[in-house]
């Protein structure tokens, strides 16, 4: 009878709300437990076409490489291709985005651009790198030398915003770069579906767009911008959006409407967000306010292709329940209709079991915490990019020990899994104990004279 049981043929797909969902942390590349399989991330390098001019030294870069494509001293007879606000040698050199006004010079520099990204699309061959279907050609991470010319001037004037130039360049390498690929001799190394973006970024950053009331959307400023369906744009969202308050707050409103300006102009949206206090990567931001069902889902409807999330830097563990934003950030980029908060019970339980109730209460003051010290030093604003760090004044003492006794509350709610259960006590200790690294260098490097001589050294070996 079993031999005779009817089995359906299923075809199943199960399409995810944003295509190339990036994981917020390198850490993901380190862990043994191959974490990023298991969430169901890549790193967002492996989507990127490495490009740099090797031949002339340079080294080859996914992001921030306009100047590793084209290395300034390795054309000192084309100086039109550069800004005119960075000499020679200088750091973050910019390129001029419309040669000076010189056609020919122009279309040397989309020539010579597009030459380098097909050798790297030689280097690396779709049979062998597969995911490496993106090339951006975005340029360095210091607006302050970006051409100011009199040709990029008028440009700006044009088009409505400075990116517009950046555009009709990208445009034009793009078009070069599919006279090669197209070429009989290079079908080996063409690329179906092979985008090629620029950065909207700091001086690039505002869409050359305005609201059509007849076409109920936004429309670009000029003919000129109109991109090629094989050409988009990689928006790192660093300023305009509050990251530390809701999505529809009112001060993140100028954000909101850059972000729907490029959702309909560009065939293709990929976007970096922030998640991050760079002036201090120990402690948390505010950023779960931000990232809630409503920004996935407004990322997602806006058709993102992709989403990476800059959060903490990698190292060995990631402190202040930030593997949790990992967690999340996966999950919510795969389905944006899930529910947050139901999602953050299920980690806690899994990560802390017995502890659960008690770390989501320290997970709960901490993330108070980090919306109070953001106020106070009036970094709540529209700001993409939170570069903060955080004095003495906000790391007393007496809130210190109350966090750092919950830590001890959780650690004696699982003690009795070390008898009984010791391979899941020392999963669940470490868990609790990587969490108490925050709470305890703040202790010890702003309070070490609330300690006795003996616990203080006891608490710096541990810590070590």
């Amino acid at each position: 009878e079993t031999n005779n049981a009817k089995l359906r043929n299923f075809d199943v797909v199960d399409v995810p709300d944003i295509e190339m969902r990036a994981c917020p942390s390198s850490l993901t590349d380190q862990n043994p437990d191959n974490l990023q399989y298991r969430l169901r991330t890549r790193p967002y390098s492996e989507y990127f076409l490495p490009i740099g001019d090797t031949e002339n030294g340079a080294t080859e870069h996914i992001i921030h490489n306009t100047s590793n494509v084209i290395p300034r001293e390795a054309h000192p007879e084309h100086d039109k291709w550069f800004s005119d606000q960075s000499g020679q040698g200088a750091e973050n050199t910019q390129l001029c985005y419309t040669a000076h006004g010189d056609a020919e010079e122009f279309d040397a520099l989309a020539e010579r651009a597009a030459y380098v990204i097909t050798r790297s699309l030689i280097k690396y061959p779709a049979d062998k790198y597969p995911l490496r279907n993106i090339v951006t050609f975005t340029h360095e991470d210091n607006s302050s030398v970006m051409c100011r010319c009199e040709h990029c001037m008028a440009a700006q004037v044009k088009y409505g915003t400075q990116v517009g130039a950046a555009i009709v360049m990208a445009n034009a390498i793009r078009a070069k770069l599919e006279t090669w690929m197209n070429q009989p001799e290079n079908a080996a190394y063409k690329r179906d579906n092979f985008k090629l973006v620029f950065f909207a970024y700091a001086a690039f950053v505002d869409a050359p767009a305005h609201y059509d009331e007849a076409q109920g959307k936004y429309v670009i400023n000029h003919p000129d911008l109109q991109m090629r369906d094989d050409v988009g744009v990689f928006y790192a969202i660093s300023n305009g959006l509050s990251y530390q308050k809701n999505l529809y707050d009112e001060l993140s409103e100028e954000g909101v409407e850059n972000s729907l300006k490029w959702f309909d102009i560009s065939p293709s949206v990929y976007l970096w967000t922030y998640d991050a206090n760079f002036g201090n990567f120990l402690f948390r931001t505010a950023g779960t306010n931000f990232y809630d069902t409503d920004a996935y889902q407004f990322f997602a409807q806006g058709n993102a292709k992709g989403l990476f999330k800059q959060s903490a830097m990698p190292g060995a563990n990631l402190t202040s329940f930030q593997m949790l934003d990992i967690y999340l950030d996966a999950m919510m980029q795969w389905d944006t209709t899930r529910d947050i908060n139901e999602l953050t019970q299920k980690w806690f339980k899994a990560m802390f079991k017995d502890a659960a109730d008690v770390m989501f209460d320290l997970y709960l003051q901490q993330n108070n915490w980090a919306l109070i010290i953001a106020h106070e030093t009036k970094k709540i604003a529209q700001t993409g990019i939170i570069n903060y760090s955080i004095g003495r004044e906000y790391w007393k003492y007496e809130m210190l020990k109350g966090w750092l006794d919950k830590i001890d509350e959780a650690r004696a709610l699982v003690e009795k899994y070390k008898t009984s259960d010791p391979a899941l006590y020392k999963v669940l200790k470490e868990h609790i104990d990587i969490e108490w690294v925050c709470p305890a260098y703040y202790a010890m490097f702003y309070n070490a004279d609330s300690f006795t001589n003996e616990k203080y050294n006891e608490m710096v070996t541990y810590f070590k």
